[in-house]
């Protein structure tokens, strides 16, 4: 949609669709991938914490 906009303006349009790319994955801390570990890594560690906690439970059942 932005390309047909910008398109009806200037023949460079590929310039300023590249500017707003370069703009939105810089504005995050850590970029695209920054954001996406920091959110994917959080989902691991609490698969882990819940499986971890599911086994220690298991196992306190069988000591007892």
């Amino acid at each position: 949609m932005i390309k047909h906009e910008v398109s009806s303006v200037t023949s460079y349009w590929h310039l300023f669709v590249g500017g707003i790319l370069i703009a939105v994955v810089m504005s995050r801390a850590n970029g695209i991938f920054g954001w996406a570990e920091t959110h994917w890594g959080a989902w691991v560690e609490r698969r882990l914490a819940d499986a971890t906690r599911k086994q220690e439970l298991e196992e306190a059942k069988s000591d007892a």
